[in-house]
């Protein structure tokens, strides 16, 4: 994994840290020859300081960060944890921050947001990582019919709730995955919800949500979704 450290001066500068992640083992199998479809990528393409009110729609601002992290590939990315460490110009304790996303859809761009709790003549810099990674999806995409959905959005959590049924006898586990879009299209997490041993005979009811969301002031908030099922973690 290549990290690289975001230094940031008070009053909000544009800078790069992450890690990108490939899976090896895929580029070995390529340098055989042999046919291998290709493998997810996920890179922190950008982190950004942005200011905006600790609590909206008012107060003092203070630092944001504003995180991006791209799947080049023409393959769906899995499971993702990333941890941004904020540190300060003060003795106060450093912040850790982490999201996890159940899927990254192919050639898209994830953006969240990292609300500190510092004012900007606290804030220092900040580290982000990708801590854990799954580059090749080896669960089943399944098709549901999915019906009497409903989209909700708190300071940070979304929940997606709904009922769908899937063609199969026989399931021992079902994980549901919704992927979020702010006003704008972009693509800004997922909501999962896992159900086993289901009854297939019957629509299935589900709540996939997570929290994550926070947004600040003056930028797209979460607003649409798709929801998506697999016979196994993506």
């Amino acid at each position: 994994m290549q990290r690289r450290q975001a230094l940031v001066a008070t009053g909000g500068v544009l800078a790069i840290a992450g890690c990108t992640w490939t899976d090896r083992s895929t580029e070995d199998h390529q340098s055989t020859g042999e046919d291998t479809a290709e493998t997810a990528s996920a890179d922190i393409s950008s982190s950004t300081v942005v200011a905006a009110p600790y609590r909206p729609p008012a107060g003092v601002d203070v630092p944001w960060i504003r995180l991006e992290i791209t799947n080049e590939a023409t393959a769906p990315h899995g499971r993702l944890e990333v941890v941004s460490t904020v540190d300060s110009t003060t003795e106060a304790a450093v912040e850790s921050h982490q999201r996890f996303v159940s899927y990254v859809p192919p050639e898209t761009t994830l953006r969240y947001y990292v609300r500190t709790n510092l004012e900007f003549d606290e804030f220092d810099d900040v580290t982000t990582d990708i801590t854990d990674a799954t580059p090749q999806i080896d669960s089943t995409q399944l098709e549901p019919t999915v019906e009497r959905t409903n989209f909700s959005a708190g300071s940070s959590l979304v929940s997606v709730t709904g009922e769908l049924e899937v063609d199969a006898t026989e399931l021992s586990r079902l994980f549901v995955v919704a992927l979020v879009y702010d006003e704008e299209g972009q693509f800004r997490g997922t909501g999962t919800d896992i159900k086993t041993d289901p009854n297939l005979s019957a629509p299935i009811e589900f709540n996939a949500d997570s929290d994550g969301f926070r947004t600040p002031v003056g930028n797209a908030q979460p607003a649409s979704y798709e929801i998506l099922a697999f016979d196994g973690l993506p």
